[in-house]
C-alpha cells in the first residue's frame, strides 16, 4: 500500500507485516518553491504567514524563518499577547502557537461549529475579551459567528446571523459591537449586520450596495465604519447616525477581494493588486505600493506595534514603511 502525504512524503506499507518504508521527496531532489499565502499577521517580534499544513514564522529580531506545523489551511491568524491563534480550515478548529512554550506543532483549543468548516476572519473584541471568528459553511451555503474566551475556553455560536445563504466574509469588533460583512457564493448578496456578541442578537442591518457583490473588508476609525466590497465598491458609514456618508468605486486597485485595516489614525487597504491609504477626512485614495500578489486566500496586510506594514508581493513577504505625513 502506498500513501502520499501533503508534507512531501511517500510511505510504502506492507499490510501483512505492518512494516513501512518512507521517502522524503525534497531530500530526493524534487523541486520546491514557496506556497501561496493564505493569511498574514504581525506583532513586535514575529510575522506569521499561513499556508497549507504549515505556517511560516519570521523572527524580526534574528531574521530567522521557522515552520509551525498546523494541519490543513490557516485561513486567518490573530496575534494576541505573543500567541498566534490560527483559524483552521477544513473544520480543524482554532489552534494556538506560542514560540516560547510550544514546539513544532500548533495546539488545538476548540472545534469549529458543526458543518461550519471554512473560517474567513478572526479578530479580537477588546471590550469583551473574546476572539470572534467569521465562518462559512460549505455544506449549508450560509455561515456562522463563533466566539472563544481564551481565559475560560468557552465558545458560543450563532448560525446564519445574516441570512441562510450568506457567509460571514469580514468581521471587525469596535466598542463591544461586532460588525459582520456578508457575501454569498455567487457574489450577489452583501449585507452588513451590527451584532451584540454577548446577547447574540442583531442590533441593525443594511445593504450598502444597490447591486450587492459582497462585503470583503471592514474596519473602524473614530465614528466611521469603512466597508470594502468585492471588486471595489467602497462605503463609509457614520456609526452614530447609521448613514452612508461616502461612496466610491476602487475597482482599479481591487480586482476581486479587498480588505481594510486601521492604524494610527489612517485606514489602509490591501488587495492582490495594491496597498493603499484612505484620507481620514476626504476618504480619497492614495496608492502606496503595487503588490501583484499571488494569494490562495483573501489578500490582506498586517501591521506590527511599531507601525510597520507587511504584505505579499508575488509570493514573497515584504515590509512596507509608510510616512504618516
Amino acid at each position: 500500500m502506498i500513501v502520499v502525504s501533503a508534507f512531501g512524503l511517500i510511505f510504502e506499507v506492507d499490510p501483512a507485516t505492518g512494516s513501512d518504508t518512507s521517502w522524503d521527496l525534497i531530500e530526493a531532489g524534487a523541486p520546491i518553491g514557496p506556497q501561496l499565502a493564505m493569511s498574514i499577521a504581525a506583532d513586535t517580534h514575529n510575522v506569521y504567514v499561513g499556508g497549507t499544513n504549515s505556517v511560516a514564522r519570521h523572527d524580526l529580531r534574528t531574521g530567522k524563518q521557522s515552520r509551525v506545523l498546523a494541519t490543513s489551511e490557516a485561513k486567518d491568524i490573530l496575534l494576541h499577547r505573543g500567541t498566534a491563534y490560527l483559524a483552521q480550515y477544513n473544520a480543524i478548529g482554532l489552534l494556538a502557537y506560542n514560540p516560547h512554550t510550544d514546539g513544532e506543532w500548533a495546539r488545538k483549543l476548540a472545534d469549529l461549529p458543526a458543518e461550519q468548516n471554512r473560517p474567513h476572519q478572526i479578530v479580537w473584541d477588546d471590550r469583551h475579551r473574546l476572539m470572534v471568528i467569521g465562518l462559512q459553511s460549505d455544506y449549508e451555503l450560509g455561515g456562522s459567528l463563533m466566539t472563544f474566551d481564551p481565559k475560560s475556553g468557552a465558545t458560543t455560536v450563532a448560525v446564519n446571523p445574516i441570512e441562510d445563504d450568506q457567509m460571514i466574509r469580514a468581521v471587525v469588533a469596535h466598542e463591544g459591537v461586532v460588525y459582520l460583512g456578508g457575501q454569498n457564493v455567487s457574489s450577489t448578496a452583501g449585507t452588513l449586520v451590527a451584532w451584540d456578541p454577548i446577547r447574540r442578537r442583531e442590533l441593525w442591518r443594511m445593504t450598502p450596495q444597490s447591486r450587492p457583490t459582497g462585503i470583503t473588508g471592514l474596519t473602524v476609525l473614530g465614528r466611521h465604519l469603512y466597508v470594502m466590497c468585492y471588486r471595489g465598491d467602497f462605503f463609509v458609514i457614520d456609526l452614530p447616525t447609521r448613514k452612508v456618508i461616502h461612496t466610491a468605486q476602487h475597482g482599479a486597485v481591487v480586482p476581486n477581494y479587498g480588505t481594510l485595516l486601521a492604524d494610527r489614525g489612517y485606514v489602509y487597504g490591501a488587495s492582490s493588486s495594491d496597498f493603499v491609504r484612505y484620507d481620514r477626512k476626504t476618504f480619497a485614495r492614495t496608492d502606496l505600493v503595487a503588490l501583484d500578489a499571488d494569494w490562495y486566500g483573501i489578500p490582506r496586510a498586517a501591521v506590527d506595534e511599531r507601525g510597520r506594514f507587511y504584505a505579499i508581493r508575488d509570493r514573497n513577504l515584504i515590509r512596507i514603511d509608510v510616512s504618516r505625513r
